[in-house]
């Protein structure tokens, strides 16, 4: 997830609230949370002070979104730049993990039918993929005002469990990709504050 930091972030508290509602190891919050995981380059020493001290977890490594899982997780990834999404995927690109995944973050629908171009669609094939198969369910949010600037073009994503290797082999042919290899971007995005708003 990245948030940037603290001090010039405005939903920033609105990520505390977060917290408290899904709070580790509470019983009167929307969801039970045992651990959350937490990163950004830009945040200070003084920062990650303060969020370890509320219950974060900092990961010490730039995963860029290439994050793997096995058991239900939520990612928070607000406009974030397009390969964090499409790693994320890459590295989920399983039967058995990509059900595992809730994102809250930028609309695929929106990302795909807007930012990428023609000649990228080989580069984000798996962002593509389960955009186009029918294994993703996508809410839109909509913000309140107060926050609408942080938060706009935001939905839920939930994806559906691959029951069998025609499903898996179906999907992998809809997003033409080989998930054994690293996806390549031809422009370092990630050098760049290039983010989705």
């Amino acid at each position: 997830m990245k948030i940037g930091t603290i001090h010039t972030l405005r939903s920033f508290p609105s990520l505390v609230h977060i917290n408290l509602l899904l709070g580790k190891g509470k019983t009167d919050c929307i969801l039970t949370c045992d651990l959350w995981l937490i990163y950004d380059p830009v945040f200070t020493e003084y920062e990650k002070k303060f969020l370890i001290e509320n219950g974060f977890n900092l990961i010490d490594v730039n995963e860029k979104g290439a994050k793997s899982v096995t058991t239900r997780t939520l990612f928070f990834m607000p406009h974030c730049p397009l390969p964090m999404y499409n790693n994320l995927l890459w590295a989920n690109w399983l039967p058995n993990n990509l059900n595992q995944i809730v994102l809250l973050g930028t609309s695929f629908n929106s990302l795909v039918n807007s930012f990428i171009s023609s000649d990228q669609q080989a580069e984000y094939s798996y962002l593509i993929g389960i955009t186009e198969s029918k294994l993703i369910d996508e809410f839109k949010l909509d913000p309140p005002r107060d926050i609408y600037e942080a938060f706009n073009d935001l939905s839920v994503h939930f994806f559906t469990r691959i029951n069998d290797d025609d499903e898996y082999t179906n999907l992998l042919s809809i997003a033409n990709c080989d998930p054994k290899k690293k996806p390549i971007y031809s422009d370092d995005i990630f050098s760049k504050e290039m983010f989705i708003n």
